[in-house]
């Protein structure tokens, strides 16, 4: 008779656990804890990425790096201008860990020319017209003989004394 005393009481408490398992309240819960992981494991991954983005460490995927070959082909293809091809050439220079010497830099820049002419090929900032032209090119419109020019519907500072002088306001003594 223990025995089945036992066996009853070790049912009715997984029952009870059963019951309490199927309670709104810990379905809630369980949903809400496994939100919360699922937050931070997504926020840990998010992290990762932006470290990685973030990290001046070379990523190691092909064509990542420009060798000088490559530089040197984009150069010669006119895809890179002189200026642009100076940088790179130094930047994989420092990657592989060799000091370009500065009094080669010198001549290799004097060689390459001035950083004017660089400047000159390369699309300006700003864009601004030689005098007495416009943006376009075409020449500003020179000054007239009639002086400045008057709006065409009357209106303006000139309209009463163009036509007598009496605008017709009613304003005039």
């Amino acid at each position: 008779m223990r025995a089945t005393v036992a066996a009853m009481t070790h049912c009715e408490g997984a029952a009870t656990l059963v019951a309490l398992a199927m309670s709104p309240t810990v379905q809630l819960l369980f949903w809400l804890a496994a939100l919360a992981a699922a937050v931070v494991l997504l926020a840990f991954i998010l992290l990762q990425i932006r470290r990685r983005m973030l990290s001046d460490a070379p990523t190691g995927g092909a064509g990542a790096e420009l060798t000088l070959e490559d530089i040197r082909r984009l150069k010669q293809r006119g895809e890179i201008s002189e200026r642009e091809h100076r940088v790179l050439r130094a930047a994989a220079m420092a990657r592989l860990g060799v000091e370009v010497d500065q009094a080669k830099a010198a001549d290799d820049d004097d060689e390459a020319g001035s950083p004017e002419d660089d400047a000159a090929t390369d699309p300006p900032d700003e864009r601004r017209a030689a005098p007495g032209y416009d943006l376009t090119g075409e020449p500003l419109p020179g000054p007239s003989d009639e002086g400045p020019q008057q709006p065409r519907n009357g209106a303006g500072p000139n309209r009463g004394k163009a036509d007598g002088g009496d605008s017709g306001s009613g304003t005039g003594g």
